[in-house]
């Protein structure tokens, strides 16, 4: 109920919460990607790639590379 007052949901705090690890475990870690995506809870690596190409607009990989450097 508490969540549906804040306008959200289970899912999407789920989801929100995801994306915020998967971005800073890329940027401040040298984890192999496929291991972030296991510590998010995703079963296959596939899954999460497509999930965070669909957050971001670009793949993990890329998304690495771009922000790391600035840190």
């Amino acid at each position: 109920r508490r969540l549906a007052r804040e306008g959200t949901t289970l899912r999407a705090l789920k989801e929100r919460v995801r994306r915020e690890l998967a971005t800073q475990k890329l940027v401040h870690s040298n984890l192999p990607i496929e291991t972030i995506s296991g510590l998010l809870g995703f079963e296959e690596a596939n899954s999460f790639y497509r999930a965070f190409k669909k957050w971001t607009g670009t793949s993990p990989q890329v998304y690495r590379s771009q922000y790391s450097q600035l840190g």
